[in-house]
C-alpha cells in the first residue's frame, strides 16, 4: 500500500508542477500582446527594478530610469520596446549598440523572462 501511495503523491506532484510550468509559459508569453498591454502586465510585475517608469509613445514601449540633478529631471537610461518587439537601448544621451546586449536579448522580444 505504501508504494501506491508513494507513487501517488510523485504522480500527483508531477501533475502540479506541469500545470505550473504550462501557466508560467502562458504568462510569459508576450508576442501577441500590444506593448499597452506588456505595460500593464509590467507594472503589477515585482521583478521589475525600483525607479523604473513605463509609458508608451509611438506605439514603443519605453521603460525609464529618471533622475533629478540640481532640480533637473533626466532620463538616464531607457529601454525602448518598438512595436515589432525589438528593442533600443539608451543611456546618457546614447544609444547603446545592440552588440552590447545580444547575450540577453536578439531579434525580437517574445518572452517576458527574455529580459
Amino acid at each position: 500500500m505504501t508504494k501506491a501511495t508513494s507513487s501517488s503523491r510523485h504522480a500527483d506532484k508531477a501533475r502540479r508542477l506541469e500545470e505550473l510550468e504550462s501557466s508560467f509559459a502562458a504568462s510569459d508569453d508576450i508576442s501577441e500582446l500590444s506593448n499597452s498591454e506588456l505595460m500593464d502586465k509590467l507594472q503589477v510585475e515585482t521583478a521589475v527594478p525600483q525607479g523604473y517608469k513605463f509609458t508608451v509613445m509611438d506605439d514603443s514601449l519605453l521603460i525609464y530610469l529618471f533622475e533629478i540633478n540640481a532640480d533637473i529631471p533626466k532620463i538616464a537610461a531607457c529601454i525602448t520596446l518598438k512595436c515589432d518587439k525589438t528593442v533600443v537601448c539608451s543611456m546618457a544621451d546614447k544609444q547603446i549598440p545592440a552588440s552590447e546586449y545580444r547575450d540577453l536579448v536578439q531579434g525580437s522580444v517574445e518572452h517576458l523572462s527574455q529580459g
